[in-house]
């Protein structure tokens, strides 16, 4: 796969972040997952140039699982296990940034993605503003998908935190390995406290369109 594909390529290495980078790739996610980060701008960039991400990664089980309600309320889906958090936070001031959860089935290289963003972190620009950045990033992130060939796709509308959430539910195959059909789900949706990304990538003999839209219409 290519250095821009989302799920595989892999992320530039910095200080401290070996052992990150390690359950990244093993979960089957690289640097398309720092790329969404990117899109909170430069504060992003920096606080993980300047190692800071040390203090922002979380590794216990139960601190993932609140990180997630932290987020939203979610039914995950048997078989992913809480692997790596993140909850940064401001320095000085220590108000939080950017809440993540990432759980993941190694052997069977699926993974699901939870971030929210601060809303309040962006002044002006807002959250409207903000929720623009994010849709723009994940549609590039998407158009860079070379070796995701999708095959059929859908959208997926519910209701997240009393606002209405979209999501696009896609079959394909990876062409880098041995054109293995895939789950592909995609989409953004109203967190606790700011704009949210969900990202779910599973082989297709692992779950049900089924199962994958009771997770969706779980979150509330």
């Amino acid at each position: 796969m290519s250095n821009d594909a989302m799920f595989s390529a892999e992320p530039p290495q910095r200080p401290g972040m070996s052992g990150t980078t390690k359950v990244l790739l093993g979960c089957g996610i690289g640097c398309g997952f720092l790329m969404l980060l990117a899109c909170g701008g430069i504060f992003v960039a920096g606080y993980f140039a300047t190692g800071m991400v040390k203090e922002a990664i979380v590794e216990d089980p139960a601190r993932i699982r609140t990180l997630t309600n932290d987020i939203v309320t979610i039914d995950i889906p048997a078989g992913l296990e809480p692997r790596m958090g993140f909850d940064a936070k401001v320095p000085v001031s220590h108000a939080p940034f950017l809440t993540a959860a990432i759980y993941a089935n190694e052997k069977q290289k699926s993974n699901l993605i939870l971030m929210e963003f601060q809303s309040d972190m962006f002044g002006k620009e807002g959250r409207e503003g903000f929720q623009k950045q994010i849709e723009d990033s994940m549609e590039r992130q998407g158009q860079r998908q070379q070796q995701f060939q999708v095959k059929e796709s859908k959208s997926h509308e519910t209701t997240i935190h009393a606002e209405a959430a979209k999501f696009t539910i896609a079959k394909g195959v990876d062409q880098s390995d041995n054109n293995k059909e895939l789950w592909q789900v995609m989409g953004e949706f109203k967190g606790t406290s700011g704009p949210a990304i969900f990202i779910f990538r599973a082989p297709l003999e692992d779950y049900t369109e089924e199962q994958i839209v009771e997770m969706l219409d779980s979150m509330k």
